[in-house]
């Protein structure tokens, strides 16, 4: 079995994937996530686009890999949240999706380090906020490292002090729609064979 390389820094993808059995190595690739946003793009294809860029950018290190790349953002109306740079920033993106539903939508990338093929699919899910005071923000961020979560926020992380409830996958809201990535790793690598 050729070696699998997850370009993410990411504990949340590297848990959901380590739960899966799935051996890899992590190779964080460091490009400017909002260098790729543009209003002529839709956010499915923006998603898709950086996670390929993600693992492009450690693909040339290594003969053999598959690279798996992710990206995740939250949108809300037309809104799009990435990470916050500042916790007043972080306390803006909550107060945004207090009472309301948004999306949480992971692009992923599977790209074979050798021929540099690589194939792409975007998972969204749907969040409902409970209507949270400025106290229980204040509180909530207190709790976390906001400053890595696309949006201000963890599921996995008090997240019953936010959510409401969750339409579609879980672990998309996590970080990465795990069946949907080892799917399409495993049709890839039996393309490759």
């Amino acid at each position: 079995m050729r070696n699998i390389i997850l370009a993410s820094k990411s504990e949340r993808r590297r848990k959901l994937l380590e739960r899966e059995g799935i051996e890899f190595e992590i190779v964080p690739a460091d490009i400017d996530e909002n260098h790729y946003f543009s209003d002529s793009i839709s956010i499915n294809d923006i998603v898709m686009l950086v996670a390929t860029e993600k693992a492009r950018k450690v693909a040339h290190k290594y003969k053999e890999h598959f690279i798996i790349g992710a990206d995740t953002v939250v949108l809300i109306g037309s809104k799009i949240l990435g990470k916050p740079d500042s916790r007043d920033h972080a306390l803006y993106m909550l107060q945004l999706l207090s009472g309301k539903k948004h999306n949480v939508i992971t692009g992923v990338t599977i790209l074979y380090s050798k021929t540099m093929e690589a194939v792409s699919t975007f998972d969204n899910t749907g969040v409902i906020f409970k209507s949270l005071s400025l106290k229980e923000i204040d509180n909530y961020l207190d709790k976390i490292d906001y400053l890595d979560k696309a949006g201000s926020y963890a599921i996995q992380e008090y997240g019953e002090l936010l959510i409401d409830d969750i339409e579609g996958n879980i672990d998309n809201v996590i970080g990465l729609p795990v069946k949907r990535t080892i799917e399409l790793l495993n049709n890839f690598k039996h393309n490759v064979d």
